[in-house]
């Protein structure tokens, strides 16, 4: 079940290493109160097996912003697999 998004106007997402937003533009908001959307977003700017952390900013239609997180992620290239 996603969750619901009440007044939120979009998203930033924040890279440890002193979090700094990656994302260039907000990133609009396309769920509903009711019932939330799913997105996604690459960092292309990361080395294979590092260990890094995200936060996720919510910024609601008053400009106000609340930080998830953080979570992590290891990226995986596997070679000879294609994109």
């Amino acid at each position: 079940m996603r969750p619901t998004e009440i007044d939120d106007a979009g998203f930033n997402i924040w890279r440890a290493e002193g979090f700094k937003q990656i994302n260039d533009n907000i990133i609009p908001a396309k769920g509903y109160p009711t019932v939330g959307a799913d997105y996604d977003f690459v960092d292309d700017m990361v080395l294979n097996r590092k260990t890094y952390y995200y936060l996720l900013e919510d910024i609601d239609l008053n400009g106000l912003s609340t930080f998830h997180g953080p979570v992590q992620a290891v990226p995986r290239k596997i070679y000879g697999g294609g994109d």
